[in-house]
């Protein structure tokens, strides 16, 4: 995830947002979700990352700000995002197609 990156919508860039952090093992929450903005912090209060994407003039939504994790990776233990069913069962999925040689009990 980088500045400039683009998506369609608001809603694309968020999945994409959210599916990046989720799958590099970190937490979040959520600062401002709107039809314009979609902006997420750490649940951390003294770190300081920040991903915030926005719609352009030209309605084209794109990354604006991207800050990374200055806080112990501790922090992000029983992060409640990623045991969302949501998350789950897409990479679920994706193991058991991966994995061929697993078979039921």
């Amino acid at each position: 995830m980088e500045r400039g990156d683009q998506f369609e919508t608001i809603q694309v860039a968020k999945e994409a947002i959210n599916r990046y952090v989720l799958d590099n093992g970190e937490s979040f929450k959520v600062k401002r979700l709107d039809k314009k903005q979609y902006h997420i912090i750490c649940k951390e209060h003294s770190c300081g990352f920040s991903i915030r994407a926005a719609t352009s003039s030209k309605e084209v939504v794109s990354i604006t700000s991207v800050m990374p994790h200055t806080c112990s990776p501790a922090i992000h233990y029983n992060n409640r995002h990623a045991h969302a069913v949501s998350y789950l069962i897409e990479h679920h999925h994706t193991i058991i197609i991966d994995n061929r040689k697993i078979t039921t009990a």
